[in-house]
């Protein structure tokens, strides 16, 4: 008779063990749940935060380049209308090309000269070949100060 209450209480014991191992795998399961749960919620939270931050930024670079672009534009408006003011251009560019080209056994070098918004062609070139010797001297002359300067020098 012992061995019959001492078994019913052992079983009791691993019915009541079963039951336990039950309820903590529940709760363990509950827990891992919740904690994916509100992993996933502080991921995806901290993903859209990040991307409001680089928009932030995007929308920031954006501003200031068009700040900048603005800048630019006015300051070559101020350009025009100051070297129209001078008297010294032309109300359209004039875009014909003199090409010129020089060559000799050793060398070919060629140039190309546009007059654009100027009165009159500034720029001056030079280009010296020597026949057989390698030596050669090739030079452009930019008439900032007109082209009085580039032909001098």
């Amino acid at each position: 008779g012992n061995k019959g209450a001492a078994k019913a209480g052992q079983q009791m014991s691993n019915n009541e063990f079963d039951e336990l191992l039950n309820q903590l795998n529940k709760a363990t399961s509950d827990k891992v749940a919740t904690n994916a749960v509100s992993s996933k919620k502080d991921h995806k939270k901290e993903r859209k935060e990040k991307l409001a931050a680089i928009k932030r930024e995007n929308q920031a670079a954006e501003e200031q380049h068009a700040k900048n672009k603005q800048q630019i534009q006015q300051f070559m408006e101020m350009l025009r209308r100051q070297q129209f003011a001078q008297g010294d251009h032309l109300d359209t560019p004039t875009t014909k090309k003199e090409t010129d080209l020089y060559e000799d056994d050793n060398h070919m070098v060629a140039s190309v000269g546009m007059q654009g918004w100027r009165k009159g062609m500034e720029d001056a070139h030079i280009a010296k070949l020597k026949g057989d010797d390698d030596e050669a001297i090739y030079a452009v002359f930019d008439g900032h100060s007109g082209a009085e300067v580039a032909k001098f020098a």
